[in-house]
């Protein structure tokens, strides 16, 4: 028996992320879409976006939000290319914050397809549908 190379160790560290990533995602899923309430999508109090750079934050909250946004983009901006879940970009982008966030979590939301999953999993756990999407865009706290 040979040694394992590096490369070798660098494929299995891969493999072994991808797979405990994917199977807690997979777990989290349900539990996360569960957990928002009915309303979260029509309305606005739950859409609103705080600011790692507003006024008056602690360093401790700071950083924590830093961190939150670190891991939202990694799910935006990698999960899609490791093949985790339709659902990674989502959690994504309600744990990032940005501007466009509630027109973007919205529009994401409104595909027919999107719709039935989140309705879907809300459905089996016994818990009422999401409300129907609010016409009104809200506004974005700086």
């Amino acid at each position: 028996m040979g040694s394992v190379s590096s490369s070798q160790m660098a494929l299995i560290a891969g493999v072994t992320v991808f797979v405990v990533s994917w199977i807690v995602l997979l777990a989290v899923t349900p539990i996360v879409i569960a957990s928002l309430p009915e309303d979260y999508f029509s309305n606005p109090k739950y859409l609103e976006v705080d600011s790692v750079f507003s006024a008056g934050i602690a360093p401790a909250r700071r950083l924590l939000l830093l961190l939150k946004n670190i891991f939202a983009w990694f799910l935006i901006l990698v999960a899609p290319f490791l093949f985790l879940s339709i659902f990674a970009p989502f959690f994504g982008f309600l744990l990032a914050d940005f501007p466009a966030k509630p027109r973007l979590i919205r529009k994401f939301a409104s595909y027919p397809f999107v719709w039935r999953q989140l309705n879907g999993v809300r459905l089996r756990r016994r818990l009422p549908p999401f409300a129907e999407l609010a016409d009104k865009e809200p506004e974005t706290v700086n």
